[in-house]
């Protein structure tokens, strides 16, 4: 029998949206179920939602978005063709199921602690999907909503990347970023725009005019002026996630490619065990950074209470939910979800979902959280984690093979912005 909750959200969906709609609950989560034609018109409906469920009193319940674009070509989860037992009986301390940017930053975190860590990756090399999708941009925080997990997440990380990346040695570089305006009469207030930014806590927002903006930017002939962010800034994402694996190896962590978790035994509310295609796994703690695929492990887990922005096939036309952005590159106008919390369900499974846009910058901030996380459930299992006292934390950065006896290219030198404190 429905709850008076589940039939007041479905009267009011029902007048909204003429039966394309409903919802559904199962104890403290909402889903909301069915079918729209335009992505806009599902995050609204999943505004409208959470403010009737408000209303009704729902505050410390979840409400999970099912909503299907229609006609959109939604990838499956594949899997990986390999069979074998070759991790048969492995009793890691923590597993990682996904090896994306916050996956491999979250083994890296980890392993600064004597664990047994195992990363598992169901396609054949690190990232093939959503984080090295991103574009290379190292985000200020400048247009998200303050307060939430994204904009909290991203402005943590975007001060992490200087010290992570030097240690990696990867290349990145603070090289700006600009909001450009062509009418002269805005410039009075571009200014006085100054104090939102910093209640933002973006760092060191500026004013720049027509001439020096000229000076800096050539091809910007048509700006008058220009909000400058100088706390954004590029890098490689393949690069990033490669030095992040490579280092959590050094210190001790295991990467398995081609694996792919199938299913979970669960037992007292705990996974007991993993079902991968390469044998069955026994782990203390599990970790899901799945990323675009969260939802899926989530729901695998009994333990799904948030919702992933939609993934779509390859050469999908995205125009539609995108924007442009001075450098040429597009992002989704509804952003991710970035979740770094405990199991609601499932008492021993650490959920560690960045994905989507600014999912790169937030990514080393959620694995920090994350890695905290799962030390609480280690020391409740009864494991008291002890630092690696081996551990290093810099990498030498590889060098490109070149032709014999030509000369070796000259050092990368990223000269390190002076910025306002935090």
């Amino acid at each position: 029998m429905r709850s008076d909750l589940e039939q007041a959200l479905n009267k009011k969906l029902e007048t909204l949206y003429k039966g394309k709609l409903h919802a559904r609950r199962d104890g403290d989560r909402v889903f909301l179920e069915g079918s729209l034609r335009r992505r806009k018109g599902i995050v609204t409906a999943e505004k409208r939602a959470r403010r009737i469920l408000r209303r009704a009193g729902f505050r410390q319940g979840a409400l999970v978005n099912k909503i299907e674009l229609e006609g959109a070509v939604i990838p499956a989860l594949g899997l990986p063709e390999i069979r074998d037992r070759s991790l048969e009986g492995r009793k890691p301390d923590v597993l990682i199921i996904g090896g994306g940017i916050t996956g491999a930053a979250l083994a890296r975190e980890l392993s600064r602690y004597r664990l047994d860590i195992l990363l598992i990756e169901k396609e054949h090399r690190l990232a093939p999907r959503d984080s090295c999708g991103q574009q290379s941009l190292v985000h200020s925080g400048a247009d998200l909503k303050k307060g939430s997990p994204g904009h909290r997440y991203t402005l943590r990380g975007n001060v992490m990347f200087g010290s992570i990346t030097g240690e990696l040695g990867v290349a990145f570089k603070r090289s700006g970023q600009y909001f450009c305006f062509s009418n002269p009469l805005l410039v009075p207030l571009l200014y006085l725009s100054l104090g939102y930014w910093k209640w933002l806590r973006v760092r060191g927002v500026r004013v720049i005019l027509k001439r020096e903006l000229r000076r800096r930017e050539p091809r910007l002939g048509g700006a008058r002026a220009a909000l400058f962010f100088p706390s954004a800034g590029l890098v490689c994402p393949r690069d990033l996630i490669s030095a992040c694996a490579e280092n959590a190896q050094e210190n001790g962590a295991r990467i398995s490619l081609n694996t792919a978790a199938l299913g979970f035994t669960l037992r007292e509310g705990r996974i007991v065990r993993v079902e991968t295609n390469r044998g069955a796994l026994y782990p203390r703690a599990v970790v899901n950074a799945a990323g675009i695929f969260a939802g899926d492990v989530a729901a695998l887990a009994g333990d799904e209470f948030y919702s992933i922005p939609e993934r779509r096939a390859p050469g999908q036309d995205v125009r539609e939910s995108s924007r442009r952005i001075l450098n040429g590159l597009s992002r989704p106008r509804c952003g991710g979800n970035f979740v770094a919390e405990r199991g609601r369900r499932t008492l021993n499974l650490i959920h560690a979902a960045g994905a989507g846009y600014p999912g790169l910058t937030a990514a080393p901030a959620i694995a920090e959280d994350a890695a905290r996380l799962t030390l609480e459930v280690l020391e409740e299992l009864g494991l008291e984690p002890r630092k690696n006292s081996a551990f290093n934390p810099l990498r030498r950065a590889k060098q490109r093979p070149r032709t014999p006896g030509t000369p070796a290219p000259p050092a990368l030198k990223v000269p390190a912005e002076e910025l306002p404190p935090a």
